[in-house]
């Protein structure tokens, strides 16, 4: 059992806690056993398991983690690697995977300076339940591979196709191969979601919390939209319109 925080695999893993960290190193942490769960389901390359002898008795029993190297660690150690108030006990080492091409005309959703991370969460678990195409995390947005991102997320971004991209170059490329860039917009330039016609493949940008969508963005995209909304309310979150957008567009195709 390894109960050192100064054994090589634990200060490996408690640097996959920052961003830095998860770049330099190609890969990332995730906790609990649903998430676990998810990755060996999705065929997710997990380099390694690190869980106490308790979490790995309460393991589900269709969870088969033989074919992993697999540690086990202190209920100290658990605590020093979790992120969350109550450790779940299990953690997973998972290498970021190579984004597949996006340009098939599958609808994407794309993210401008999105930056709370159970919002980013939340919009993968929802452009993968619509079965999108692929989520673009602009500059400025918060990391895919944060902790509370992908706890919020679920697991989907196992089964969508996500990375993070310099929009300035995106999508103007996306715009070259067919796309009609969409962007979420309140001002009197917008057109009602109920009145736009989608004659084409389409990619969805979403804003800032704060400040929406970047007017250069604005500028560069084919429309702009909104969400027809009753007296008194000003916006939305922007979760809540991006599963909005994507359920509107989905029954426009």
């Amino acid at each position: 059992m390894i109960s050192s925080k100064q054994n090589p695999l634990i200060k490996a893993a408690k640097k996959l806690t920052s961003r830095k960290g998860r770049r330099q190193a190609q890969a990332y942490l995730i906790e609990g056993p649903h998430l676990l769960e998810m990755a060996v389901q999705s065929q997710q390359l997990i380099k390694l398991i690190l869980v106490t002898a308790a979490a790995q008795r309460s393991l589900p029993d269709n969870l088969d983690i033989s074919a992993y190297t697999v540690e086990e660690i202190s209920p100290d150690l658990a605590d020093y690697l979790s992120q969350t108030p109550t450790t779940q006990a299990v953690f997973a080492v998972v290498a970021m995977k190579t984004p597949q091409p996006i340009f098939d005309q599958a609808p994407l959703l794309i993210l401008d300076q999105v930056q709370d991370p159970g919002n980013v969460g939340t919009l993968i678990r929802t452009a993968a339940a619509f079965n999108y195409g692929g989520l673009v995390l602009g500059k400025g947005s918060v990391d895919l591979y944060n902790e509370k991102t992908l706890r919020s997320a679920q697991g989907s971004h196992f089964y969508l196709n996500c990375y993070q991209a310099d929009l300035d170059e995106l999508l103007p490329q996306l715009q070259a191969q067919g796309y009609q860039l969409v962007a979420s917009n309140l001002d009197d330039h917008a057109t009602s979601i109920n009145d736009l016609n989608l004659d084409q493949a389409w990619a969805i940008i979403l804003g800032n919390e704060g400040q929406g969508v970047s007017q250069d963005f604005i500028d560069m995209a084919d429309s702009q939209a909104y969400i027809p909304m009753g007296p008194g309310a000003e916006s939305l979150n922007v979760a809540v319109a991006g599963g909005i957008f994507m359920q509107h567009f989905n029954n426009l195709d």
